[in-house]
């Protein structure tokens, strides 16, 4: 179960991420809305392995941000919806 949680919700925003930004490089021009949970700031009881995936996206989320797409172009963004 925990491979196929991280599977959709960290490896399928990772894989969505990396098709999309080099049309967006190209367009100079784009906006991707990563969706996260609370509990991927401060855990829920019995639910381990989901708010390690909320988790993850969050960081991945505020690293990508400040590097990838703040290098590519002022125009593109990448938002968080915790």
């Amino acid at each position: 179960y925990w491979d196929r949680i991280f599977d959709v919700n960290v490896k399928g925003m990772f894989n969505t991420c990396h098709a999309i930004v080099p049309q967006m490089i190209a367009e100079r021009s784009g906006k991707i809305i990563n969706i996260s949970s609370v509990w991927g700031l401060v855990g829920a009881s019995m639910e381990t392995h989901y708010s390690a995936t909320k988790g993850a996206i969050i960081s991945f989320t505020k690293r990508w941000q400040r590097n990838s797409v703040h290098r590519a172009s002022q125009s593109m963004r990448l938002h968080l919806a915790p």
